[in-house]
């Protein structure tokens, strides 16, 4: 009797610190994608010098600019909300143009303003991002409103005819204070410049 009771009292014991490690891995694990989040907005307002302001270094490089989370940034303390967004795996544009039709898009039914910013990428032979360069972002104060498209944009340099690597980062707006909200979208993308 007693060895069925310490037996029972140990299997309580490894039950409770079972459930004490799987409460800290979560825990961990949220704040890992707090961070992401927190990633996001500082990525979103990094500033460069102006002969190289459209080039960055890939974020995960050793080296991390100073970074100010801007004033409008989202109130943390409350629920950030998930958004909708279009999906595509390749997007064409004009080449030798700087002004090119697109169709960048904020679903019907998400309630957020979004911003869009269009980076080239460099890879590695290992396929790692080692330079990322911003064609396009959406100029500061305008927003895409709901079910509406942007339908054409103006890049930051023209493209020569061929495919490009590229990644379509998507910011989200409080409908009503147009803060940015701590979660984006990035989606990677063939840009291909058609002649």
């Amino acid at each position: 009797m007693v060895t069925y009771i310490l037996f029972v009292a140990r299997g309580i014991i490894v039950k409770k610190l079972l459930v004490g490690l799987l409460a800290l891995l979560m825990v961990l694990t949220v704040g890992c994608s707090c961070q992401s989040d927190k990633d996001s907005v500082a990525d979103f307002v990094r500033t460069a010098a102006p002969d190289d302001r459209y080039l960055r270094p890939d974020a995960n490089a050793t080296a991390t600019p100073d970074v100010v989370i801007p004033d409008d940034a989202y109130d943390m303390s409350q629920s950030v909300p998930s958004f909708q967004v279009a999906g595509f795996s390749k997007m064409n544009v004009a080449a030798g143009k700087t002004d090119v039709r697109v169709a960048l898009v904020n679903p019907e039914g998400n309630a957020c303003y979004m911003s869009f910013v269009i980076e080239l990428l460099s890879f590695d032979d290992a396929g790692n991002i080692t330079n990322i360069f911003e064609l396009y972002r959406t100029p500061k104060g305008e927003y895409v409103a709901s079910g509406e498209t942007l339908g054409s944009i103006t890049l930051n340099k023209p493209l020569e005819v061929g495919e490009y690597d590229a990644r379509l980062l998507t910011y989200f707006y409080d409908i009503n204070t147009k803060a940015l909200y701590p979660n984006s979208s990035s989606m990677q993308f063939t840009l291909v410049a058609k002649g």
